[in-house]
């Protein structure tokens, strides 16, 4: 199944259209870490609405290359994402995994509802 399978999935239940999201491009394909900075300089920001992170490097190399950085206001990158310098996004509640048979239930994850509210801008 394809990411863009998912994402019309998920349109459809929002009751949204493919011309209502802003330009996306979906890399399935495994990058090598020389190409990284590449990729970082193209996009205009760094968007990870994670449930958590061990430490959260994606986040750091952003930062580093300059770029604006969103992602959720939980977990380990809150050690160097400081909130004058990116925006955290408000978590609703930190919550046990939902499958204990993939993940142990022990650990907990932030529940973000909605990482909405975009401009749809141009590529």
């Amino acid at each position: 199944m394809s990411v863009w399978n998912d994402i019309n999935r998920f349109l459809k239940s929002s009751g949204l259209w493919r011309s209502d999201l802003p330009c996306i491009e979906v890399l399935t394909d495994e990058m090598p870490k020389v190409d990284m900075p590449r990729l970082y300089k193209a996009a205009h920001a760094f968007v990870l609405p994670t449930r958590g992170e061990g430490w959260g490097l994606p986040l750091l190399e952003a930062m580093a290359m300059g770029l604006p950085v969103i992602a959720t206001n939980f977990s380990g990158h809150l050690d160097f994402m400081l909130p004058s310098l990116t925006h955290l996004i408000a978590v609703n509640a930190i919550v046990p995994p939902k499958d204990t048979t993939l993940y142990d239930p022990a650990i907990r994850w932030a529940e973000v509802r909605h990482a909405t509210g975009w401009d749809r801008g141009s590529c």
